[in-house]
């Protein structure tokens, strides 16, 4: 995927990607390299870092991000959003992610409670403090949307339809 700069060009790029040799991949999975979680958390921590500087004042601190899924991708979120000042809440329905998640400390810890969930979330988001929680596997991946739904119907802080 890299070019050595006597020919880092865009017409070097098109001519190698037209004959298959070569493509434009921004994370390890973009370019067929994929290494798992520590491949794709740089390019994740900088897509919230752009989206703090662009719509946070600076960080995402006061603001949380709800996303499903603790595997291999997924599983880079709730610590490249910590990395950036703000929360996140996480759905999983496989426990052994989250066991694994918990014990490399990506995500704090993890509750069988929707409420319990969604308070934490809130105390964090309001002291502004950085903080990866995580809802049961007992819930359905798109039990997201519904949480999400509740969140905004509620006023959660941190949360707009615009965000």
């Amino acid at each position: 995927s890299n070019l050595v700069p006597h020919w880092a060009t865009w017409d070097e790029f098109r001519a190698l990607e037209a004959k298959g040799l070569t493509m434009y991949g921004q994370m390890t999975a973009g370019s067929w390299i994929y290494i798992g979680t520590q491949g794709i958390l740089q390019g994740t921590y900088e897509t919230f870092a752009e989206a703090g500087r662009r719509h946070g004042g600076g960080s995402l601190k006061g603001k949380w991000v709800l996303t499903a899924g603790l595997g291999g991708m997924g599983g880079a979120q709730p610590l490249a959003v910590t990395m950036n000042e703000g929360v996140c809440l996480a759905v999983e329905v496989d426990a052994h992610r989250v066991e694994r998640r918990l014990e490399t400390r990506y995500v704090d810890r993890k509750t069988d409670s929707l409420d319990e969930a969604l308070r934490w979330t809130e105390e964090a988001t309001r002291r502004g403090e950085a903080g990866r929680r995580r809802v049961d596997e007992r819930f359905r991946p798109e039990v997201a949307a519904e949480i999400w739904k509740q969140a905004v119907l509620s006023r959660l802080p941190g949360t707009s339809l615009e965000e």
